[in-house]
This record gives structure tokens, C-alpha cells and sequence, in this order.
């Protein structure tokens, strides 16, 4: 489906209209959905197409998704001994991060004992909330350098610090590849990291940074579908495509 999207799906998916606060750490230079039909939107569209939505791909992450299906019924099964209502809109939260950053990293992300995931989780809310806000600047160009409600301020902070948590999870994945001498995760940094390798000019780091930040705070924007709707009734660009395409992309990685 997402790999359809790209293909058929392009109006969807390329130079939308760029909300001010998205112009902090320049983010509309480097995502799909923002920036114009170009050589740099092709090659990241074709990244997409044939590295991370590829048949090949899909079908490698199958045990990631049966886990981490049996991960959610087991979470459910232990409410149910401990007779506790079970929060279907943060387990679905749960559910999803984790198989996308398993994807991505080869790691949970919503770990509750991890302390990066707990950082991770607190800056996705942050910037939850200020994508969200409504901000006079997408309406009167006028106040754009002004940036009067400070929402792109207040947004490039929490940005920096998703992107430095990405930048260490980068620095360490280069460090165990020069140790080991090989990609050993095969998952979709190590993939990404391989294309850097052959063609830099093609995919760098900067780049795979800002992949990453597009994929996985603009495509789990909420802890339920009645939230994601909400949230994206609030910013009519949050649909990189329709919703009902979107959750079932996010579905299949």
C-alpha cells in the first residue's frame, strides 16, 4: 500500500503547503511531503520505494510484526490477570512505535525502563503539542519572522533534541559496524547507511536524520485513531496521504 502511494499518490506527497514552525532545523528542505518534484524528491521517493516498502523488505520484517503482535497480547493478557482496564489508544501507541523503531534501529523505543525511550517518548509529546498548536504565522505571512507565538522556537528545541537522539543512535551504529566489519542488524539504518557508503551525495546523514524524524513523529502523531484524527483536522498537512491510506501504511512497516 505505502509503495502505491508513492507511485500513484505523488500530488499527495510532494510540495504541500510548509507550516512555519516546520521551518525550524530547516525540516521542509529535507522531507518528502514539502519540498518540490526534484532530483532530491526523487531519489528519497525511490529510497522508499525500493529499501524500505520493498517486497524483499516487508517480507523480512514479518517476525518483527509477529512479536511485536504477540508483545500487545501479552501486555493485554496481564491487565486482565491483574484485572486493569486496558488503554487500547496507548497500547496501540506502544504496539506501533515499537515495531517502527525495531524496523529502523533494532531497538524498542517504548520501553519503560529504557531511559532513551522515556526521553524519546517525552519529546514526541512535545512536539505533538506544538505541531498541533494553532499558529497565526500559516495564516498571516506577515508574522512569519516574527514568529510571534514562539511555536517554531519552542519546536526547534524539541526537534535538536530528537535529532540528537538520533545522531547517537547513528554514531553508535557506525562504531559497531567498524568493530563487527559488517552491517549485523539488516534493518533499515543499516540499509541506509550501505547507500551512504556507495553514493554519499545520494544519502548522508543529515538525510537518514531527517527520514527518521519525517517517519516517526509525522506518521504516529497520536496515542489513538480518534487523536490522529483530531490532530489532523488541527493541521490539514499532517496527511502526507489520505488518512485511511495512512494508517495502513503504518500497519505494514
Amino acid at each position: 500500500m505505502a509503495k502505491e502511494v508513492l507511485q500513484i499518490h505523488d500530488q499527495h506527497s510532494s510540495n504541500r503547503t510548509i507550516p512555519d514552525a516546520l521551518r525550524a532545523h530547516r525540516q521542509d528542505e529535507f522531507s518528502l511531503p514539502w519540498i518540490p518534484v526534484s532530483t532530491r524528491w526523487r531519489n528519497l521517493r525511490r529510497i522508499c520505494m525500493e529499501q524500505i516498502f520493498s517486497n524483499k523488505t516487508l517480507d523480512a520484517n514479518q517476525a518483527i510484526r509477529h512479536m511485536k503482535v504477540q508483545d500487545l497480547l501479552a501486555d493485554t493478557h496481564q491487565s486482565s490477570l491483574n484485572g486493569e482496564a486496558v488503554d487500547v489508544g496507548r497500547a496501540a501507541f506502544k504496539t506501533t512505535l515499537n515495531l517502527l523503531s525495531n524496523t529502523i534501529f533494532s531497538v524498542d523505543l517504548a520501553d519503560p525502563n529504557s531511559d532513551t525511550a522515556i526521553e524519546y517518548k517525552e519529546i514526541v509529546w512535545n512536539v505533538m503539542k506544538e505541531v498541533g498548536r494553532p499558529n497565526l504565522a500559516d495564516y498571516f505571512p506577515v508574522l512569519k519572522k516574527m514568529d510571534a507565538q514562539r511555536v517554531r522556537h519552542r519546536l526547534a528545541v524539541h526537534l535538536g533534541k530528537i535529532l540528537e537522539l538520533f545522531d547517537r543512535m547513528i554514531s553508535q551504529r557506525l562504531h559497531l559496524r567498524k568493530v563487527c566489519g559488517s552491517n549485523t542488524n539488516k534493518d533499515v539504518l543499516d540499509t541506509l547507511l550501505n547507500i551512504s557508503e556507495e553514493n554519499s551525495e545520494e544519502m548522508d546523514k543529515t538525510k537518514i536524520d531527517r527520514l527518521f524524524l519525517l517517519q516517526r513523529i509525522f506518521q504516529v502523531p497520536a496515542q489513538s485513531p480518534v487523536e490522529a484524527w483530531r490532530f489532523r483536522a488541527k493541521k490539514r498537512w499532517i496527511p502526507l496521504i489520505p488518512l485511511e491510506i495512512d494508517m495502513q501504511c503504518c500497519c505494514v512497516i
